[in-house]
């Protein structure tokens, strides 16, 4: 069987968003985890990531998205199905670890995220 590499990245989705309105990527902190047999029950998941956005490595290829993981998957004539869970919120201190203020550089904010997988046959039998 053939392994397909796989990439998870995420991309700060700013592009209808007035840049005065928009929250610093810095306040914001993110996880990744993968969930056993797609069950949201406690203990099935595993973090694979938890982070500042700002401080995510750029993904392959794409300079301007975040990566968040990489894997393998087994190529196969079946469906492999993997489960995620991606959680972000506004941390209590920034990525420099400065408490986070709520005043007129926060309140009100948007951030947004969108996110890629990417997969590629990677010749490995």
């Amino acid at each position: 069987n053939t392994t397909i590499s796989y990439e998870i990245s995420a991309k700060s989705d700013v592009s209808k968003i007035d840049a005065a309105k928009q929250l610093n990527p810095k306040y914001v902190k993110v996880r990744l985890s993968s969930i056993l047999d797609g069950a949201a029950v406690s203990g099935s998941e595993t973090e694979l990531k938890l982070a500042y956005f700002d401080k995510l490595t750029p993904a392959t290829g794409d300079a301007t998205s975040s990566l968040l993981y990489t894997g393998t998957a087994v190529a196969s004539d079946t469906a492999v199905t993997k489960w995620y869970r991606l959680q972000m919120w506004m941390a209590d201190t920034d990525s420099a670890n400065q408490p986070t203020v709520m005043n007129e550089s926060t309140n009100g904010k948007v951030f947004t995220i969108k996110v890629n997988v990417s997969a590629k046959d990677t010749g490995t039998k």
